[in-house]
């Protein structure tokens, strides 16, 4: 027990100088957004969606803070299969994702901060939508859906003002649980369960992000 509280007692020690210095009580992030799709859809190809967002973090330490993000992007001439994969279907689509949790920040440089997150909510896109064939020469595809999303990933700031800091990148990890396409079970007509999968993606912002307050 005595050990123990040696230990801690140094570790508080070792904090006290990242605690006391100066820290924003807000950031408010506004930059560009890339992401590459992985669709997960047998027949279709990875896909690039450019976009841009935004994101409000709240710190509660030098270290600590919760973050809340939104960010929309879109593509255009995407070309999708149907199931059977021999029609395709050309068509733009969109993506959003809004997703909150914590981010954990190294201020230990006046200049350079890194920080990394962990962000979970939600996703909406009418592109990882289910293809079906409705004739034998064409193909519809059904509108948006909903889905878990999960970003997990790092980034670094640049400070080139008191209030003013630029974020030259950001990358993550974007995984989606958007749910497979519906498949027709053969001489019966009928639409079998939808599979539900994950998709893996990578996604890039860079921006600027305005530093308000200071505790």
């Amino acid at each position: 027990m005595k050990r123990f509280l040696l230990v801690f007692g140094a570790i508080l020690l070792c904090g006290i100088p990242v605690l006391a210095q100066d820290y924003p009580k807000a950031e408010v992030f506004m930059g560009y957004e890339w992401i590459r799709f992985g669709s997960a859809m047998g027949g279709n190809p990875n896909v690039n969606f450019n976009g841009g967002g935004g994101s409000v973090l709240y710190n509660f330490s030098p270290v600590i803070g919760l973050k809340a993000e939104f960010t929309g992007a879109g593509i255009g001439n995407l070309p999708q299969t149907t199931s059977s994969g021999t029609t395709t279907l050309t068509r733009s689509g969109n993506f959003f994702s809004y997703l909150f949790g914590p981010q954990f920040t190294i201020r230990k440089s006046e200049r350079v901060q890194p920080f990394v997150h962990l962000l979970f909510g939600g996703a909406y896109s009418n592109v990882y939508a289910n293809v079906t064939t409705t004739t034998g020469t064409s193909a519809t595809a059904e509108g948006g859906k909903h889905a878990f999303a999960l970003a997990f990933g790092a980034g670094f700031d640049v400070k080139v003002g008191k209030h003013i800091a630029i974020r030259p990148g950001q990358f993550d990890y974007f995984m989606t649980r958007f749910s497979g396409r519906s498949v027709s079970t053969s001489g019966t007509g009928s639409v079998g369960a939808l599979d539900i999968s994950n998709q893996s993606s990578f996604r890039y912002m860079a921006g600027i992000n305005f530093l308000i307050g200071s505790k």
